[in-house]
Formats: C-alpha cells, sequence, structure tokens
C-alpha cells in the first residue's frame, strides 16, 4: 500500500473515532470556572461586543489549550485546523485570554496572515458551571 493511501485509510480510522465537536458542548475554562462555547457566542452576541483585527503576533504561545493524551488526539486537532474557517471571530475574555478560537488562530499562522477577526467580551457572564 502507497504512503497516500496509508494516510487516507488512517484518516478515515480517525474520522470514524472521533464524533465532530458540537458547540453546545464545547467548554472553556478560566481557572476553575467554565462556560459552555455556546454561551459565550450567545453572550456575545447579546451584548453586542465589537468585532477588531487581532494581532496574531500578540498571542502567547507559550500555551497548550487542548488536552491532548494521545497522538490521536493531537492529530484530530489538525484535522480541524485544516477544516475550520475564519468565517466566525475568535473569543477573547476582557483580559485577552484565548476563550475560543484556538484552531483559527493556529491557521492563520500557519496561512502566514498577521490578524483575524476577533471579539472581546466586555464582562463575562455567569458561568456555566464551576469544577471543584
Amino acid at each position: 500500500m502507497s504512503n497516500l493511501k496509508k494516510a487516507l485509510h488512517l484518516r478515515k480510522e480517525l474520522e470514524a473515532y472521533f464524533e465532530p465537536s458540537q458547540i453546545t458542548n464545547e467548554k472553556c475554562y478560566i481557572d476553575k470556572d467554565w462556560w459552555y462555547v455556546k454561551t459565550l457566542v450567545d453572550w456575545a452576541k447579546e451584548d453586542k461586543c465589537p468585532i477588531f483585527d487581532l494581532q496574531l503576533s500578540s498571542i502567547d504561545l507559550g500555551v497548550m489549550p487542548w488536552h491532548c493524551k494521545t497522538v490521536l488526539h493531537f492529530i484530530q486537532h489538525i484535522f480541524d485546523i485544516e477544516a475550520v474557517t475564519f468565517k466566525y471571530p475568535v473569543i477573547v475574555s476582557p483580559s485577552g485570554w484565548v476563550l475560543n478560537g484556538w484552531h483559527r488562530i493556529v491557521k492563520g499562522i500557519l496561512q502566514n496572515k498577521t490578524h483575524i477577526k476577533a471579539v472581546r467580551i466586555l464582562h463575562m457572564p455567569a458561568s456555566d458551571g464551576t469544577d471543584p
């Protein structure tokens, strides 16, 4: 089997292994508090948060936003980066912490973009939960 066929076969296995993420189930954490991404998207719309150009060189790349326990998890993030579009803005907290949009940020950097669209939530809504 050629390397290309092996890669395509692996990709099909991985796509079958991972369920596509749903915005209704995605969570975002700040310390022990967490929000559903849907909560943050709805809040940003309701609060009419302005969209701005986020300078990619200002992003702290010394963090790991995903919990990658295996290489398979990491590969899934690569697939997500390939598939993501810039249709929706990145969501950042009042202090500038990226709440949602890391895949878009990585794709923007890989495409040599200097800026992508973002929205800054000025006042965080009540959290959807708190971990012990």
